[in-house]
C-alpha cells in the first residue's frame, strides 16, 4: 500500500529520518536528494571543518531534515493528483524508529556528500526514470520562475 520509504542521514548518531508514503522508489528519492543539495550544503561533515562542535553539527543535521521535508512536500503540494493526501503523507520518524522498516522501498542511508548507494539511475526501471526526470523537471521549473519573479521585484 503506497511506495513508502524512509530517507537517512548516515552521520546522524539520533538515527532520525523522513518517512515518505508515496513516492519513495530509487527515481523519487534521488530527485529529491538533488534538489535539497541545491538549497543546501553541509558544513558539518567536511574536512576544514574539523574544529565545528557536535551542536553546529547538530544544526546542519536538523536543517537537511527540515531542507528535505520541505522539498518533498513542495512536491506533493503541487505537482501531484491528491495534493492535499499526498502532502500529508510525509513526516519526521524518530530516533531509531526506521531500523525495522523493511515495507515497500526500505531505508535510503544517505552520506554528507548526497550519495546513497541505491542510486544507480542506468538501473532504474522505466517508471523510476520517468519520476527522477519528472521530479527533476518540476524543481528546474520552479527555480527558473522564482529567479525571473525575483529579477522583476529589484
Amino acid at each position: 500500500m503506497g511506495n513508502r520509504a524512509i530517507i537517512t542521514l548516515k552521520e546522524d548518531e539520533k538515527q532520525r529520518g523522513v518517512y515518505v508514503q508515496w513516492r519513495g522508489g530509487n527515481g523519487s528519492i534521488q530527485a529529491y536528494i538533488e534538489e535539497t543539495r541545491r538549497r543546501f550544503t553541509f558544513t558539518a561533515f567536511r574536512d576544514d571543518a574539523s574544529n565545528r562542535t557536535s551542536r553546529c553539527m547538530e544544526n546542519d543535521i536538523v536543517t537537511f531534515y527540515a531542507i528535505l521535508y520541505g522539498v518533498i512536500r513542495e512536491f506533493f503540494g503541487y505537482c501531484t493528483k491528491y495534493t492535499t493526501r499526498e502532502s500529508l503523507s510525509v513526516h519526521m520518524v524518530e530516533s531509531g524508529g526506521w531500523r525495522e522498516f523493511k515495507d515497500d522501498n526500505g531505508v535510503y542511508v544517505v552520506d554528507a556528500d548526497y550519495m546513497c548507494d541505491r542510486f544507480n539511475e542506468p538501473e532504474y526501471s522505466p517508471y523510476e526514470k520517468y519520476n527522477v526526470k519528472n521530479i527533476r523537471g518540476y524543481y528546474e521549473e520552479t527555480h527558473v520562475e522564482l529567479s525571473k519573479k525575483h529579477l522583476s521585484l529589484r
